[in-house]
């Protein structure tokens, strides 16, 4: 609804359509996303810290060929923010 409300100003605003309808007020609830408590945090951290600057095999594939061919994720980010963001290190921390 608010896509339809935001292209119809744009028309209005240009010219195309000469007022804007009435749209109905319509209550969005809020659900917060989850967090990680100060034990997660360390834990994630420190496994972030012990892959920085590996590279890592993510899967194997074939390709078009089919050959079988190797991904991998070269973990010699210039921010911590990017090898936490590694599959591997995400997927030895075990939450508690």
């Amino acid at each position: 609804m608010g896509l339809v409300r935001k292209v119809l100003l744009h028309a209005a605003r240009r010219g195309f359509i000469k007022s804007l309808p009435e749209f109905p007020r319509v209550g969005v609830k809020d659900v917060a996303r989850g967090w990680f408590n100060t034990l997660e945090y360390r834990k994630l951290w420190s496994a972030a810290s012990r892959y920085a600057g590996e590279t890592i095999e993510v899967r194997k594939y074939k390709n078009e060929s089919g050959e079988t061919e190797t991904q991998y994720i070269n973990a010699k980010a210039p921010s911590l923010a990017a090898s936490v963001l590694s599959i591997p290190a995400a997927h030895e921390v075990k939450l508690v």
